[in-house]
This record gives structure tokens, sequence and C-alpha cells, in this order.
């Protein structure tokens, strides 16, 4: 591919004895235009892209130095060499420093010269194109095969970490050179996934949970690759977009973000751990093994597997008890009993920290009745803090706090829960009002027994179960009586009533007046 020149100078014949100079077609160039100032030649950049600019200083509308700079900010890979008279000198340095590639004086221009310094660009020009068509091509080769690039590195990466310094890195991957990410991971986080039942296509969640972990980690202005672990262990490596070094303030955001999603999309909990700033890729073996340790502490703090030590079982039951009744004061008392039970026995605090997340592991058990999850109860890290608690006061105070939230997530649970169930009756009876329905109908529909679901029913609604369903068949009656003239007796049925005249004596309770005068309102008359 020829290489693209323009020529920029306000003499006519300056441009005419560079155009004479060489046999610019014989050398691998073309001439692709001139223009008499900046300002011509800037317009023509944009249709003409050229690889080199021969441009004078000193010229009108727009000088060189002028010229140099907008192409550079529009143009960046154009090479400019400059056109000088000997008074000029010192222009010549400023325009070396914005970076122009050479310079010749007008009046001495020696064509070896002007070939020797064309053909070492000629050959700078070639290979960044070279390069960024190998680029292009490894981008291409890693989208159709990322997925198996990405598995393959990480194992190259495990197993390089494994053998020590003297080991080859993996930096044949062609993953390695696309993106840079690889140079570069301000933070590693660790997530594993809840398996509550078997995964009928592996491939297919595995794939799943990259993409949206990787979609996660864009929304949240970072940069870096989400990698396989294990069946449902996923490794993010990340990094803030620009240089500037962060202290990752959104970190919680990131975490719960992650948390949450898992939860939304595959109905699953999700353990979550992060390391600190500023680690390669080329030290992800280590980090991996930090990564998994900090996961079993916080497995065990959650629950997921039995922290050693035992909580005695009457506390336990005092506790869960209290939770279930939402009774904080019989809370209080089992834990003072455990912590005085610590003192008299001369308990270490390594021992009481356990104690507390077999606490914590009661609460969660609990949250788990409603389908709900320890780490998204807590916005903060009680979990964290248990495990790194120094002091037996603090212990008992985080504690407390955890059974104060733990117990008022629970009243909104069970509210929120009842709310639903009152609302699906509701639902059916929007429905099914012309139908014959009764309170233990509807009650055995909500699994619960009548007297309960009544209290439950006028509680949330604020009426009766039975008055509720008469002003619904009452406002279905209404809008029958404005916009037809269909028999009162077909009308009650309508509306579930199999006496016409009680439904009479009902609407009028209802509405101050008969159906048949509430339908002559409106002007709507027996034919």
């Amino acid at each position: 591919m020829m290489i693209k020149v323009m020529i920029v100078d306000d003499e006519f014949l300056v441009r005419v004895g560079m155009r004479s100079v060489l046999d610019w077609g014989y050398h691998g160039f073309e001439l692709c235009g001139e223009a008499a100032d900046g300002a011509e030649a800037l317009n023509l950049c944009e249709k003409q892209q050229p690889d080199i600019i021969l441009t004078d200083i000193k010229m009108p509308k727009m000088d060189g130095m002028e010229l140099i700079r907008a192409v550079k900010t529009k143009y960046p890979w154009v090479h400019f060499i400059i056109l000088t008279c000997l008074d000029e000198l010192n222009l010549v340095k400023e325009a070396l420093a914005l970076g122009a590639a050479g310079y010749f004086t007008k009046i001495s221009v020696n064509r070896e010269e002007i070939l020797q310094t064309l053909v070492g660009l000629r050959e700078t020009i070639q290979q960044t194109r070279q390069k960024a068509a190998e680029l292009a091509n490894l981008k291409q080769l890693i989208a159709s095969n990322r997925a198996v690039l990405k598995e393959q590195l990480f194992q190259s990466l495990m197993t390089a970490g494994r053998a020590g310094e003297n080991a080859a890195m993996p930096e044949a991957s062609p993953l390695w050179s696309c993106p840079e990410v690889y140079d570069r991971a301000d933070l590693f986080l660790l997530v594993r996934l809840n398996r509550n039942q078997s995964i009928r296509d592996p491939q297919l969640f595995r794939q799943s949970v990259l993409d949206l972990l990787q979609e996660i980690i864009g929304r949240h202005r970072l940069c870096g690759e989400v990698f396989p672990a294990a069946e449902t262990e996923f490794l993010i490596g990340a990094y803030e977009r620009d240089d500037t070094v962060h202290e990752f303030a959104q970190l919680d955001a990131l975490l719960q973000d992650i948390r949450e999603s898992v939860q939304l999309y595959f109905n699953t909990s999700c353990l979550v751990v992060s390391t600190g700033k500023f680690h390669s890729f080329r030290e992800l073996s280590e980090v991996f093994r930090q990564l998994q340790t900090e996961l079993a502490e916080l497995a065990r703090a959650t629950g997921k597997l039995h922290p050693s030590g035992r909580l005695d079982e009457r506390l336990a039951g005092s506790i869960s008890a209290g939770l279930k009744e939402g009774d904080n004061e019989k809370i209080l008392i089992a834990l003072e009993e455990v912590f005085a039970m610590a003192t008299e026995r001369g308990w270490q605090l390594e021992q009481l920290r356990k104690i507390g997340l077999q606490v914590m592991f009661g609460f969660e058990k609990e949250l788990e009745r409603y389908d709900q999850t320890i780490d998204v109860v807590f916005a903060d890290d009680l979990i964290g803090q248990v495990m790194s608690c120094q002091e037996q006061t603090t212990l008992k105070t985080l504690l407390l706090k955890a059974a104060l939230t733990v117990t008022g997530a629970l009243v909104d649970l069970k509210a929120n829960t009842f709310r639903q169930d009152v609302k699906r009756i509701i639902d059916f009876l929007e429905l099914h009002y012309a139908e014959k329905i009764n309170l233990d109908y509807v009650a055995s529909l909500a699994n619960m027994n009548s007297a309960y679901f009544s209290r439950l029913f006028k509680k949330e609604c604020g009426l009766g179960f039975v008055e509720y369903l008469n002003r619904i068949r009452m406002e279905k009656a209404k809008q029958l009586l404005q916009n037809s003239a269909v028999k009162l007796l077909e009308i009650a049925e309508k509306v579930g009533f199999e006496d016409v005249n009680y439904f009479g004596k009902t609407f009028k309770r209802y509405t101050g007046m008969s159906p048949s005068e509430y339908r002559e309102q409106f002007g709507v008359f027996l034919t």
C-alpha cells in the first residue's frame, strides 16, 4: 500500500519544486494533495487521510505550528516534516518538540536526504500498520475463542504461580496482550454461588454467570476479566478505567450488586470476598489461595459450613424463639448468659468468636425460611466484624446489633408474606365475584383457618371479608345498571346474588337508593 504524502506551503514554486524533487510513485509514495496554508491543509486531511505532511511554518490563516497541533489532535498517526528557511531555526525546534520527524531548508533541498527521511518514516508507518492488522486479527481470534482462551490462560497462570518465580509465564496466550488488563489488576474478587439444586446444563450455567459478572463490573465503570475457577466459583480481576489510584470507595456497592443480581437471575445466594488493591495477574495463584481461605472463613460464618465449637442448646433455643417471636428481650437475656458463661469458664476470644458465628448461623436459618440471606439483610459487613473482633464487649454489641437487625427484618418479611397472601385473595375475588364464595373457601385457598384469615384480611384491607366482597359486587352492579336495560334478576345473578330481593336491599344499603332509582339517574329504562 502506498504511503500518502501532502505538501503544504504558501509559495507555489516551493510546492512545484517538492513535487519534482522525487519520483514519488517509484519509491512507494503517493502525492495525495497540496495546500497553500494550514486551514486548507486541515480540510484536505479529512478527505485524503495522509500519512506524511511536508509543511512550511510561516503561512497565512493557519501557520505550520497550528497545523501540527490541530492534525495531531484529530489524526495522531500523521507524521510531519518541516520545510523552513534559515532564519526559522528556533521555530523548527518548537515544531520538533510538537512531534515533527525532521526538517529541510528550502534553499538547499537535498534529494538523497529527503528520500532517506521519507523511507525511514515509511518503515515506521508500515510497522504500525502491520501491528494494527495483527491486533485486529488477535481481537477477532479472541472474540471467536474467548471462553477457551480465558480458561487456558487461567490454568496457565495458576500453574506458573505454583511452579515458582523461574517458571515460564503465559505471555504466549493471545489473551495476554489484549486487553491490557493482564498487566494490572487493582482488585480481585472471588464469587461462590450456593447450589440449592443440581445444575442441568453446567456449561450454559457457567457462561451465564460469566456474562452477568462481566456486565456488573462494566456498569461499575471497571475494566477486567472474569475467570471460571470452578463449577460455582468465579474469579474477577478488575481495575479502574483511568490511571488514577482509587480507594474503591464504591466496593460495597459492587459487592451488593453482585449478591442481588445473582439472587435475581439465578434464584440463589452467593458469597463474595475481595483482596486489597494493586495486584498483578502474575500473582493470580497466590491471590486465589488467599481468597479461597477467606471464602472458607466467610462460609463458616454464614453457616454454609458449621463452625467448630457449639452453643449451648438451651441458649440457642432461646435465641431462636426470640427471633420467631420478635422478642429482643429474650435474645438479650440469652446473650447476656452466654457472655457470663464465657467469663466464668475463662473462654478465649477465639472461642467467643466461634460462638458468635454460630449465633449468626442461627440468624441466617430464620431468614432462610423467608427466602432471604444474611448478606442482603446486613448493609454493613457484620460477619467480617465478628470474625475480626478484638474485644469481648465489642463482640457482644455486634451480636445485639445483628439480633435487632434480624428481628426487624423478620417482622417486615412476615408482614410482606401475609400481604402477598391477601393480595392473591383480592385478585381472586375480582375475577370470581359472581360465583358462590364464602369465608371458609377463600381461607382454604390461603392455607389458613377461617378465624385467622378473617382477622388478617380485616387488618390489611380495613373491611371484613363479606363487606369487601359485597363492595366489589355492588360496583359491578352499578356498571351494569348504568349501561344496560337488563332486568334486575339477571343483574343480581351476574354479580353473585341468587335472591333479587336481597340484592336490592344490599344495593340500597350500599348506595342509599334502590337499583331502579339508581338506573333512572342515567336515563336507562326497561323496555
